[in-house]
């Protein structure tokens, strides 16, 4: 694959990823759906802004890492940690929340270590909850659908089992952190002008190779031909020797008879 083809697939799947998220993104701002960490469970069904604050964290529960390569070489890396947390203040739900945010894991990892201590420490009295507030932004999106994912949120759901809490206390859409602004809509023009552009470049470039096999194909047949010419002369000219040979043979011939 050259260079023009591997740039092609690039922007393609470039401005389809970037106008696939400004157009889902863009649509929540429009739309101004806005759900609380403190709804119903069953509100955590659609795609929509999200935010509140969080009281309660249990995990990570799985980590997710993202690595990219460059010409087959690990360029960079990324890790996405998965929690579950509620506003049990006000609320009932639990919802997956999702974050790259260093500084944001921090703060939810000592707040499911405080709650890990409430929940195991005896000498700590029934009622004494942790004093947790992290407030957050975000989005709602479907769970990430991954099978060996699938059974660590299922072991989560069975520990918080435990303490009371059942399958149908869990949100069926997740949490991703960071707030969702007017730069969607900027991403949305930058992901539809990368595709256009991909676009172009792909008609171009099949054009291009359309033109590039019409001119083989000519070439090729401009060689047969020229090579079946080539054929025809040598036949003929075989021919012609083959006659003059076998007349000088016969005179030969004959002269010696005479002789």
């Amino acid at each position: 694959m050259n260079f023009r083809f591997r740039m092609v697939i690039l922007l393609l799947f470039v401005g389809i990823a970037l106008t696939v998220l400004g157009f889902r993104n863009s649509a929540m701002l429009i739309k101004g759906d806005t759900v609380n960490l403190s709804a119903p469970v069953g509100d955590f069904n659609k795609s929509a802004l999200c935010e509140g604050t969080i009281d309660f964290v249990y995990g990570p529960f799985a980590v997710l890492e993202t690595t990219r390569e460059t010409a087959g070489v690990k360029t960079s890396s990324s890790e996405t940690d998965f929690y579950i947390v509620g506003d049990t203040l006000d609320g009932d739900a639990l919802v997956v929340f999702t974050t790259s945010d260093e500084a944001l894991i921090k703060k939810l990892d000592d707040a499911a270590d405080q709650w890990y201590q409430y929940l195991t420490d005896d000498s700590i009295a029934e009622g004494e909850y942790p004093d947790i507030s992290i407030d957050f932004k975000g989005y709602l999106a479907k769970q990430y659908k991954d099978d060996e994912y699938d059974n660590y949120y299922q072991e989560a759901i069975e520990d918080l089992g435990n303490i009371g809490y059942t399958a149908s206390d869990f949100a069926e859409y997740r949490i991703i952190y960071g707030e969702v602004g007017k730069g969607s809509f900027v991403m949305l023009a930058g992901g539809l002008l990368v595709l256009a552009l991909g676009i172009f470049l792909a008609i171009r470039t099949v054009k291009s190779t359309k033109k590039y096999l019409a001119d083989a194909k000519a070439v090729s047949a401009a060689e047969k031909a020229r090579k079946e010419e080539m054929l025809a002369e040598a036949d003929q000219y075989a021919a012609d020797n083959i006659d003059e040979t076998t007349k000088v043979v016969d005179e030969s011939d004959y002269d010696t008879i005479e002789s």
